[in-house]
């Protein structure tokens, strides 16, 4: 299997989701100024896995990379950053799941970033956990912390 291309990492500087409906099971707190990574979590010839599977790989490799990014990470790049997001993770839906919210039937929910065409902008929304097959489209983002 060739390599995976390298995907450039970006430093987060300093610092929507939830309406209130919703009740936050998890929060990853927003600390110094982290460099975010992008993490491909699908493995050899898989075409998607479940919202569980990913969140297990995904927290298997925060002892690698760093923790989850959450909310608030998201926040802090679409209120100070969003111009310097770099233009390679336009392709991809970008997932924090350092915080997760809780609906009242149970399902669980992740904040997220996508790039919209038209208009050409980043933009935050929900993603449920549970209800999609998360493919080579999404990536999880981890906030290294870097001494």
């Amino acid at each position: 299997m060739a390599a995976a291309k390298q995907l450039p990492t970006m430093v987060l500087g300093p610092s929507f989701w939830n309406d209130g409906r919703d009740v936050l099971v998890e929060d990853a707190p927003l600390v110094g100024e982290p460099t975010l990574v992008l993490y491909a979590f699908l493995v050899e010839n898989e075409n998607w896995v479940d919202g569980k599977t990913m969140l297990r790989r995904g927290k298997a490799k925060a002892k690698e990379l760093g923790p989850l990014a959450g909310r608030h990470h998201a926040k802090s790049l679409l209120a100070e950053q969003k111009d310097e997001i770099p233009v390679e993770w336009r392709a991809f839906h970008l997932v924090f799941p350092g915080s997760k919210w809780q609906d009242e039937s149970g399902r669980q929910w992740v904040a997220g970033l996508r790039w919209r065409w038209h208009p050409d902008e980043w933009e935050g929304f929900y993603y449920c956990l549970d209800n999609r097959k998360w493919s080579a489209a999404d990536r999880l983002v981890h906030a290294v912390q870097v001494p």
